[in-house]
């Protein structure tokens, strides 16, 4: 603009037939000072440019909205707490990677089981099974030789062995899946009203034996300090095949778990956010996409009335290791 009014100002001089010269140096320095004076106001508009610019980032990045005054929380892009650092950007890595950081085998199940039994079997093993079998007979031998007046021709106690337990299993998972559960044992071995598995499999009498004989360990060797020392043995058992049979993904995550439950036990849990609010808490270690269980441990509360310090890493540790 400054050059457009330069040459309009010498065309006047020139049609107005006076000092030329003169007047084009006076011309010409007010021409260098409107072109400073119009840098000026240019530079002001680009700082006035900047300031507007500015107010809207800010307000862009506020918590608060102006339209409906709702506050909103604004996710940081990067948090650090305890030394470790968070940030929704990938690390960006430098090198080749580790050799610990290469997964080698395709997750999936690496055992082909045939039938639903055999996946059974691989969880409780036979191992499992005989513990089972050895301290269940050897509590009800103990208990009819203390009341042998008890004894009669249908009160005896037979040995069980591998085989009769997978029944009562079977039986204890069929009640489950059929939600019949809760309901008398009269009428779930009653043919007219139930399906025939139950009085085929066994007889009601021997099942009420195993419910109340069933045993998974020795009571006079229990360590009082162990909350879980009842069935410490078999859980560990248990546990120990879970990582056996199946390949995990690089992403694998924490949690725990409330197992519904409101029969006897020491360690019962309430927590009101769950949906069952009582039951026995879990963790558990699990894979992400599939979630498959690798690992579990079960809360059975605090030890000698006293506050467990570091929980959570010590949960996450003993799952991870």
């Amino acid at each position: 603009m400054s050059t457009n009014t330069q040459l309009k100002r010498i065309g006047a001089m020139i049609l107005a037939d006076g000092p030329i010269v003169d007047d084009f140096v006076s011309e010409d320095q007010e021409s260098i000072s409107d072109s400073d004076f119009s840098e000026s106001v240019s530079e002001s508009d680009d700082t006035s440019t900047e300031e507007h610019i500015s107010v809207d980032s800010d307000s862009s990045d506020s918590d608060i909205d102006e339209n409906d005054g709702v506050s909103t929380l604004v996710q940081p892009e990067k948090l650090e707490k305890g030394g470790v650092v968070w940030s929704t950007d990938p690390l960006a890595r430098h090198g080749r990677l580790r050799a610990t950081d290469i997964i080698k085998t395709k997750p999936g199940f690496p055992t082909k089981v045939p039938s639903i039994f055999e996946a059974f079997k691989l969880f409780l093993t036979n191992e499992i099974l005989d513990e089972i079998v050895f301290h269940t007979n050897r509590y009800a031998e103990q208990y009819f030789t203390m009341h042998r007046r008890l004894q009669t021709d249908s009160r005896r106690w037979h040995p069980i062995d591998r085989l009769e337990l997978e029944s009562f299993i079977g039986l204890l998972i069929k009640s489950g899946m059929n939600r019949t559960n809760h309901e008398s044992l009269n009428v779930l071995w009653d043919i007219s009203e139930s399906p025939p598995v139950y009085r085929a499999t066994m007889s009601i009498q021997r099942f009420k034996f195993f419910l109340r004989f069933v045993r998974f360990d020795d009571r006079q060797q229990r360590k009082k300090s162990d909350r879980l020392a009842p069935i410490r043995r078999v859980f560990e058992l248990f546990r120990r095949q879970l990582p056996l049979h199946f390949i995990p993904s690089e992403n694998l995550t924490i949690d725990e778990q409330l197992v519904p439950f409101r029969g006897r036990c020491g360690f019962i849990q309430y927590m009101p956010k769950k949906p069952a609010k009582y039951g026995l808490k879990f963790w558990i270690l699990s894979d992400a996409s599939s979630r498959y269980v690798l690992s579990i441990n079960l809360y059975t509360g605090r030890e000698n009335n006293t506050t467990t310090k570091n929980l959570s890493s010590d949960v996450v540790l003993n799952l991870v290791d």
